[in-house]
């Protein structure tokens, strides 16, 4: 109902704005660039690059210029944070992850066979689409203990998924049981909450700060 001129994004049909043709952005039916070299992984993050690129584009921002910014961004420091391999499991720190679409998306990101920690207090929320995703994807689900990681524990035997260890007492005692139930098939570690953090960290930052201390103890001994 606004008077103001609108433009829209999307990732499936052509508008007025931006839009994704096979593996191109487009502005009003000009090419701006490829998908080819972004960094960032997931349909949400291209969804918001798309947004982004409609800005630049009404700004007159000259294409190259885009381009050269959207393919170097690597993305907010524990959000879906990429950390390197081990053991060659991509190990990704999604600490800031504090609601079940958040944790939807990342693993809606990834292969199958990713090995998930999760778990925390709960907000409220609705963990039914969480846990269907969890069945489809997640080989191994490592849970930390709280009312956000009960809730889901229930959605998750509603649809008999049972390849879980609930309960866990810690971040280190996740992250071991996580490498120790990793196989050959296993494409990744992430640890994308889902809830938050009050329970056993001071906040989300301190529990991402601890999971990079982790990971960067583990690479020491390798």
């Amino acid at each position: 109902q606004t008077k103001n001129k609108i433009y829209y994004f999307s990732l499936t049909k052509k508008v007025k704005g931006t839009y994704l043709k096979k593996n191109n952005i487009y502005f009003n039916n000009s090419l701006v660039m490829s998908i080819d070299n972004i960094k960032l992984l997931g349909n949400h993050n291209l969804a918001n690059i798309l947004a982004s690129i409609t800005v630049a584009k009404l700004l007159k921002i000259d294409n190259k210029v885009i381009a050269k910014a959207v393919n170097s961004f690597k993305g907010i420091e524990y959000r879906f944070e990429y950390k390197g391999k081990l053991n060659n499991l991509a190990i990704y720190n999604d600490a800031t992850s504090t609601t079940p679409d958040a944790t939807l998306a990342a693993l809606q990101s990834l292969p199958s066979n990713t090995i998930l920690i999760a778990g925390g207090e709960d907000k409220g929320l609705d963990y039914k689409q969480l846990a269907k995703q969890i069945k489809k994807t997640v080989s191994s689900l490592i849970l930390l203990s709280g009312s956000g990681s009960t809730k889901l524990i229930k959605e998750l035997k509603k649809i008999k998924y049972t390849r879980m260890i609930t309960n866990v007492s810690s971040l280190k005692k996740a992250w071991q049981l996580a490498i120790s139930n990793s196989t050959k098939e296993d494409y990744c570690i992430l640890f994308s909450p889902a809830a938050t953090s009050f329970n056993m960290f001071i906040n989300e930052f301190d529990r991402a700060r601890q999971f990079d201390q982790l990971i960067h103890g583990a690479t020491k001994k390798k």
